[in-house]
């Protein structure tokens, strides 16, 4: 619910409410269950994760959060990326010094502590059509609704906007492996959202986008799937108990996507980072240590040491 997010690719975090159910291996680490708020409440007897847990709806001044946003002029360095409100005190980036700040769109990355897709009793659709009255009032903000229950997004959703969704609200699925590719990509491309998304983080496995577009058959013009699914974030696991991400998989995604003219943003590698046999690690002293079958080695060193760079390149794509 944060004002700035410290996620590289929104601004914003809106929860119009708190809770959820797994549903998927992705979620077996979810960092929402652990969340501050959830510990806390489960200390008070209060149980938000589960099917028969309750939902905790937030504050009012939470959920005029996004008004306050829409009535900010927000600008982007073209030269480092940088993003953040238009001040008065500042000409040139405050991350970079560069000179050149273009007008931009805010992202608003909606449920990062539960799932806009569930449907749970304490969900109304009169809940729903006060998020909708929000997206609509709120034109200059683009709402980012991620869910790995994309098959609900049309019945729960579609009919509240009109049967027609709004050029601002952006429509992702969680893909963590390629058994949710097949699964969940169809369904996403039955939402007629302007800006199609992916979310592959944690990613597990290697994921083929070709073969879940097309049912595995063969595909004649790869930048077809570029034309319906616009967007693709790859990142692997945070936390303690985090898996480790092959390096290949990222690889592969990022590949897939130039090859198809589809935007990727590489979030970050997690808890492991990629070397070789008797190499350092980016800590700069021994931590534990994996190696995969084909002879790549992992170091554990944390997510703040593994960074976001793939191959040494920072990926920050967006669709526009």
């Amino acid at each position: 619910m944060a004002e700035n997010s410290h996620i590289s690719w929104t601004d914003h975090t809106m929860n119009f409410w708190i809770g959820c159910t797994k549903v998927s291996p992705g979620c077996k680490f979810c960092y929402a269950e652990v969340d501050t708020f959830a510990r806390r409440e489960r200390s008070h007897g209060r149980e938000l994760w589960g099917p028969q847990a309750e939902r905790h709806r937030t504050s009012a001044a939470l959920w005029n959060n996004p008004y306050k946003w829409n009535k900010k002029k927000w600008e982007e360095c073209t030269e480092c990326g940088w993003r953040g409100p238009v001040s008065e005190t500042h000409v040139d980036c405050p991350s970079c010094d560069g000179e050149i700040l273009k007008p931009t769109r805010q992202r608003v990355f909606c449920q990062s502590l539960s799932d806009i897709c569930e449907a749970h009793p304490m969900i109304t659709d009169d809940m729903r059509k006060e998020i909708v009255k929000i997206v609509l009032d709120c034109s200059n903000l683009d709402f980012l609704f991620l869910t790995k229950r994309i098959e609900n997004f049309n019945f729960l959703w579609l009919e509240l906007f009109g049967g027609k969704l709004p050029d601002n609200l952006w429509v992702g699925t969680s893909v963590e492996n390629q058994e949710y590719a097949d699964k969940r990509i169809p369904e996403l491309l039955k939402v007629p959202a302007k800006i199609r998304f992916l979310s592959c983080e944690p990613l597990l496995g290697h994921v083929d986008l070709f073969s879940a577009y097309t049912g595995y058959k063969p595909l004649v013009n790869p930048s077809e799937i570029g034309e319906v699914l616009h967007w693709v974030i790859a990142g692997g696991e945070s936390g303690k108990n985090a898996r480790i991400m092959h390096p290949k998989d990222a690889r592969s995604l990022r590949d897939q996507c130039k090859q198809a003219g589809i935007k990727f943003h590489f979030k970050q590698y997690g808890e492991w980072f990629p070397t070789f046999a008797n190499a350092g690690s980016p800590g700069g002293s021994l931590q534990e240590t994996f190696t995969f079958p084909d002879g790549q080695v992992m170091w554990k060193v944390g997510k703040k040491n593994s960074g976001r760079l793939l191959d040494g390149k920072e990926y920050n794509e967006f669709p526009k």
